[in-house]
């Protein structure tokens, strides 16, 4: 019984994980600026290109402060709505 209820909370309250994407003003390229993780009163950023981490009252948050108050150059992207990677293996 313990376990199934502690296994309830879990799910209540289990973090998502999300991406920070920087784009380039033409919208034409960009890169993975950071990894984070979402929690129910906080997000948690750790940066790609530096060794820095950040915690925000929330993802969106993240978004205005590492794109220095400019929210169209980046986009929050959350993991658990990205189809999974399949590489290309057509060498030919």
């Amino acid at each position: 019984m313990l376990e199934k209820l502690l296994k309830q909370l879990v799910a209540m309250q289990m973090p998502r994980f999300f991406a920070l994407c920087t784009v380039t003003e033409d919208r034409f390229d960009g890169w993975l600026a950071g990894w984070g993780i979402a929690m129910e009163d906080q997000a948690v950023v750790v940066s790609i290109d530096e060794p820095a981490f950040g915690v925000f009252q929330s993802p969106e948050s993240a978004v205005m402060v590492m794109s220095a108050g400019r929210p169209e150059l980046m986009r929050l992207i959350w993991c658990d709505e990205v189809e999974p990677y399949e590489p290309d293996t057509d060498q030919g």
